[in-house]
């Protein structure tokens, strides 16, 4: 079990994308945190690390992808030796917004 919110994030905004004739609009970020791990009934500190993109694939739709590593020390049985554990984590999503105004997310190239 991982518990922890303790992260800051960095923002690029708006950042255009070339896909074929299209320049596609998109939302970088990277992000570092701290929590906890619990593994075999011990309390680990932990580190996280990662970024994702936020694409706009039409007006209101927004593809969201992920990437994190999870870092802590784990003590696994039988010898309950220390070791270094990365865990990553990979999550893809789809968000839909309500229309309120239109505004182009897709520019034609030029």
């Amino acid at each position: 079990s991982y518990f922890g919110n303790g992260t800051i994030a960095y923002h690029f905004h708006n950042v255009i994308l070339p896909v074929r004739d299209f320049d596609v609009q998109s939302d970088l970020f990277l992000l570092t945190g701290a929590g906890i791990f619990n593994t075999y009934g011990n309390i680990e500190p932990a580190l996280t690390i990662g970024g994702g993109a936020k694409i706009y694939i039409r007006r209101y739709i927004v593809l969201r992808i992920d990437v994190r590593n999870f870092i802590f020390q784990s003590r696994t049985p039988p010898e309950f030796k220390r070791e270094l554990s990365p865990n990553m984590m990979i999550m893809i999503g789809f968000s839909f917004f309500l229309p309120n105004r239109v505004s182009p997310f897709f520019v034609k190239a030029q």
